[in-house]
């Protein structure tokens, strides 16, 4: 990355503000996903609810070539036994996805049953010295 980062917005000793230099970082990673998909990732648990929110996640959004009368499809992660509830509940979530963009935005959904991804970062345990 050899861009420059906008260092006007700064704060006190030479701190930038990540509202001002977020932007910039996510562009090239979010720069193949459309407008829809980013605000889909970014805002599921607002659109879905904490709850499902917490077992499942969107994937991405696989759009219907031009002319043919078929929605975008979108590809929900789903972590667990939840898959047969989200499987039933696909009418609500196509209408919550709907409600939130103001259009109809995803036809359909296809669920891929995955395990969580776990936090990488394992710190060893701690030994204990006692001095006698």
């Amino acid at each position: 990355m050899n861009k420059k980062i906008n260092t006007s917005n700064r704060k006190s000793a030479g701190l930038i503000l990540l509202n001002n230099i977020l932007p910039d970082v996510t562009k090239t990673a979010f720069r193949k996903r459309g407008i829809t998909e980013i605000k889909l990732i970014n805002d599921w648990q607002l659109i879905v609810g904490e709850e499902l929110a917490k077992n499942c996640s969107p994937d991405r959004i696989i759009y219907a070539k031009k002319g043919s009368g078929k929605g975008a499809t979108l590809y929900i992660n789903v972590y667990g036994s939840i898959a047969l509830e989200l499987q039933h509940m696909e009418p609500i979530i196509i209408d919550k996805i709907s409600g939130y963009f103001g259009y109809n935005a995803v036809a359909k959904i296809k669920l891929i049953q995955t395990k969580k991804q776990e936090s990488k970062t394992t710190f060893p345990a701690r030994k204990r010295q006692f001095l006698l």
